[in-house]
C-alpha cells in the first residue's frame, strides 16, 4: 500500500511540475471589484496635512469628465480619505485640484493603463500651496 501510495504522489508530481508547457496561455482570475484608476493624495505642502477632506478635484480624458469630493474617511474606521476615480477606466488624463486658502493643483498626462483584469492604479500625490494671506 505504501508503494502504491508513493507511485501515485511521484505521478502526480512529475505530472504538476514536469507536464507544463511554457507555451500555453496561463488562466487569469479576475475578482468582480471595481479598481480606481487614479487614487489621489492631497497634502498641504509645508505641511503634509492631509487636504482630502476639504479638497475636490476634477479628472477629464477627452469628453470624460468626472469631480471627486472630500469626505472624513475612506470606510468607516477606515484609512483617512484620499479620493478615487476612473474606476475601470484607462485613458490619459488631466487632474485639476481646489481646495480652499490653496493654489490650484493641475497635472496632465495622467496615464491610467488596462491590465488583464481592470486598470493599472496611478497614485499621485497632489502637494498644494497655501495663498498667503
Amino acid at each position: 500500500m505504501r508503494s502504491l501510495l508513493s507511485l501515485v504522489f511521484a505521478v502526480m508530481l512529475t505530472a504538476l511540475l514536469g507536464g507544463c508547457d511554457a507555451s500555453a496561455e496561463e488562466a487569469i482570475y479576475c475578482l468582480a471589484v471595481a479598481e480606481p484608476g487614479i487614487v489621489l493624495f492631497v497634502e498641504d505642502a509645508e505641511t503634509a496635512a492631509n487636504l482630502a477632506p476639504i479638497a475636490t478635484a476634477r479628472i477629464q480624458d477627452g469628453d470624460y469628465v468626472e469631480t471627486l469630493r472630500g469626505a472624513l474617511f475612506d470606510a468607516p474606521g477606515g484609512d483617512p480619505l484620499h479620493l478615487k476615480g476612473a474606476e475601470d477606466r484607462a485613458g490619459v488624463y488631466t487632474l485639476t485640484v481646489d481646495a480652499e486658502g490653496y493654489r490650484p493643483f493641475v497635472l496632465s498626462n495622467v496615464e491610467v493603463r488596462d491590465n488583464a483584469c481592470s486598470v493599472t492604479t496611478v497614485n499621485i500625490t497632489a502637494r498644494l500651496e497655501p495663498i498667503a494671506s
